[in-house]
């Protein structure tokens, strides 16, 4: 089991939203607010690799997320 992020082509403003560029020049976002859960049989095929600084970034916003109290 795998905890993952889903990408997204669209970037927005929000804190739950890491935009970045990829390695092929294409903006991206990672959509921390859908963390999932998942099996490692789902990975079949390796669409990129991140660099570490981007990889970094991604990871120490996700646990600032994780441990943000919710609004409301």
């Amino acid at each position: 089991m795998f905890w993952v992020v889903p990408l997204s082509t669209r970037q927005k403003p929000f804190d739950f939203y890491h935009n970045f560029t990829d390695p092929d020049l294409k903006k991206v976002s990672v959509i921390l607010a859908q963390l999932k859960l998942l099996s490692v049989k789902r990975f079949k095929r390796n669409m990129y690799t991140l660099e570490n600084e981007i990889f970094e970034n991604i990871t120490s916003k996700l646990r600032k997320f994780l441990k943000s109290k919710p609004r409301g």
